[in-house]
């Protein structure tokens, strides 16, 4: 199963990484991070000029904390938080398996702290979900798995 939420995950990111900053594959694949919940964290660097620097890396992954949905698994809501360090525009949104849009949780101007929005799966089938949070140099995604 993770084999394929990372091949899913390749093929929904890949051609958005290379149209952005025309980077080769094993670039794109560095910056995948598996996480201690068995997520995954995907980050985009903020300067395409150095996509392989560990150090920008892990300062983007600091700067936007997306954290791991509870309950997941879930039925029928869960709660997606994240904290962004300042004032910034930020997209939260939610994926199906196949990479097609369910809805977006949250889209503008987010201020510094804390903030939780909540995710209703009534109207969906059971099965994994993605929630990508954007935010101006830094992309995050985690896996979630809706029960019926």
């Amino acid at each position: 199963m993770r084999l394929a939420s990372f091949l899913l995950l390749l093929l929904i990111f890949f051609p958005l990484r290379l149209a952005l900053t025309g980077t080769g594959p094993r670039d794109f694949v560095d910056m995948i991070r598996p996480t201690a919940d068995a997520g995954l964290i995907v980050a985009a660097p903020a300067d395409p000029a150095t996509p392989g620097d560990d150090a920008d890396e892990a300062a983007l992954l600091e700067t936007v904390a997306l954290y791991p949905n509870t309950p997941n698994p879930f039925n029928p809501e869960t709660e997606i938080a994240f904290d962004p360090p300042r004032t910034m525009p930020v997209s939260v949104a939610v994926y199906d398996i196949v990479g097609q849009p369910v809805t977006v949780l949250a889209r503008g101007m987010v201020s510094a702290g804390h903030h939780a929005v909540i995710f209703d799966g009534h109207d969906l089938p059971p099965g994994t979900y993605f929630c990508k949070l954007s935010a101006p140099g830094v992309t995050q995604t985690r896996k979630m798995e809706l029960l019926k």
